[in-house]
């Protein structure tokens, strides 16, 4: 599991409501797993920085010829690097 939001951060979303950002309201039973801090957390973590545990996502691996080639291809950053570097 991972979280969605961090409570700790609702003070940016009472900054977007009194900055009157439109943020939508959602019923009991839609917002069980949805909460308007992480709608403030976005632009925050875009303008200033932010830590994220990516660990929990998932993983795969690409092996095999062109598998470099491929990963450069599919990636933003450069993956085609000596082990452990």
């Amino acid at each position: 599991e991972r979280p969605a939001w961090f409570e700790a951060n609702a003070a940016l979303a009472q900054q977007l409501f009194d900055d009157g950002v439109p943020v939508p309201r959602r019923d009991e039973w839609a917002a069980k797993f949805w909460s308007p801090i992480s709608i403030a957390e976005a632009p925050w973590t875009r303008e200033h920085v932010a830590m994220y545990d990516m660990t929990p996502l998932t993983r795969y691996e690409v092996a095999g010829p062109g598998a470099a080639a491929f990963l450069q291809r599919m990636t933003t950053n450069n993956v085609d690097k000596s082990v452990g570097s």
